[in-house]
């Protein structure tokens, strides 16, 4: 009959030594002077677990072409929409099959831009359309994955509409300065 478990610890802490255990293995091998460790990846404490959590590749799209178009495309908008968007909106990030890592070849990359004031309107559309879409396609690239703005007000993020609740969910910060758009669901209860 297996020993009742002290209600001052807790699994975590039955668990602890196991992975514990590897990282001191792999001090022990850095102390007899090999380069090689116990594992190639740096290990990270999952939060919350207390389980070690080798830290992950998020993926973007189903076939590994797309996702490496995609992770190109990705970076050259976190790198450009903040000077081009910053005056008009606080906060953007992605939404639909690419955030949700689903992405196939029909995809666009929908992006969820939320204004700094006011709810939307077509002129902000216009604006996208005129002002920040020409910066960010430039000549010669793939007409894969274009780029589709949903405008939406502050007052948007704390809707019960389904759709945009499910959108939100999935949400990947691109750049959020007031920390609008959370990338883990549960921070939002």
């Amino acid at each position: 009959m297996p020993a009742e478990r002290s209600s001052s610890r807790s699994l975590i802490d039955e668990e602890l030594p196991c992975w514990a255990g590897l990282r001191r293995r792999g001090e022990r091998q850095r102390d007899r002077g090999s380069t090689a460790s116990a594992s190639s990846t740096p290990l990270a404490v999952g939060r919350g677990t207390g389980y070690p959590v080798a830290p992950m590749h998020r993926r973007y799209a189903i076939l590994d072409d797309n996702q490496q178009l995609l992770e190109e495309r990705i970076a050259r908008l976190r790198r450009l929409l903040p000077a081009l968007i910053a005056d008009r909106a606080c906060a953007v990030a992605l939404i639909g099959s690419v955030a949700e890592g689903r992405a196939r070849d029909g995809s666009d990359i929908d992006l969820l831009l939320v204004l700094r004031a006011g709810g939307p309107r077509r002129t902000d559309y216009t604006w996208w359309d005129t002002v920040v879409a020409p910066e960010i396609e430039h000549a010669g690239t793939t007409r894969r994955f274009p780029v589709q703005p949903v405008i939406v007000g502050r007052a948007a993020l704390a809707t019960t509409e389904p759709h945009l609740r499910r959108a939100l969910a999935c949400a990947l910060p691109l750049w959020d300065p007031e920390g609008l758009v959370h990338d883990q669901p549960e921070a939002r209860t």
